[in-house]
């Protein structure tokens, strides 16, 4: 979805278009690039926004070289040429996110309330609305969450830390990081998950419905 409200549909997408003065580009069959050469002095602030349903992967390239694979079933809603001050965007669903490192203008994810913050990182964020808990796992570099209520977290690599939203009480534990980001790879890992959690990662990766009996 473009600035003015208009609507593309990315699997028929031809050739490259300009969007508040930037080009952007589809490379390969999945992958949207917005050209960080030639940035405008004065660029307007205009916001995008990505949505991929069930069924579907789509990946992304920021303005800034920021590399964004988003899951089925999600939404990102981001600036085509960042601000002077910040980097953000606004997640729902599942992202892994590959940060272009600049320490004047700290990256942050926002996912309603919650908010993780970063540097330069690799790190993967699950927020779906029909679960309970908010998690993100840190792969390499350093990210800071915060939830508005309780003091800040700063995560390690290969830790991972879980936000139950009912609660806003968070724990963090250390994991095995394959099996929470092998989905931009095009393979699903599960250990220690429940049924449950397996059929939803699965309905929303084959784009079908579960039901079960009992």
């Amino acid at each position: 979805r473009l600035d003015d409200g208009t609507t593309m549909l990315l699997d028929s997408l031809k050739g490259d278009f300009e969007e508040a003065g930037i080009l952007v580009k589809k490379t390969g069959e999945s992958t949207l690039s917005y050209s960080a050469e030639n940035l405008p002095q004065q660029a307007q602030l205009a916001y995008n926004t990505i949505e991929v349903p069930k069924g579907a992967e789509f990946d992304l390239i920021l303005s800034d070289g920021t590399r964004v694979w988003l899951n089925a079933d999600s939404k990102l809603k981001y600036p085509v040429t960042f601000g002077n001050d910040k980097r953000e965007v606004e997640l729902e669903g599942e992202g892994y996110f590959k940060v272009t490192k600049d320490e004047r203008k700290p990256f942050r994810v926002v996912v309603k309330k919650q908010t993780v913050e970063v540097l330069g990182t690799e790190f993967n964020i699950k927020c779906y609305s029909d679960e309970t808990a908010l998690v993100t796992t840190l792969v390499n570099g350093k990210v800071k969450f915060d939830d508005g209520i309780n003091p800040s977290v700063i995560l390690k690599p290969e830790e991972q830390l879980i936000f139950e939203k009912e609660n806003s009480q968070s724990i963090v534990r250390k994991v095995n990081v394959n099996h929470y980001i092998s989905w931009k790879d095009n393979r699903l890992s599960f250990q220690g998950e429940t049924l449950d959690m397996i059929m939803k990662t699965l309905s929303r990766w084959y784009n079908v419905e579960v039901v079960f009996e009992d």
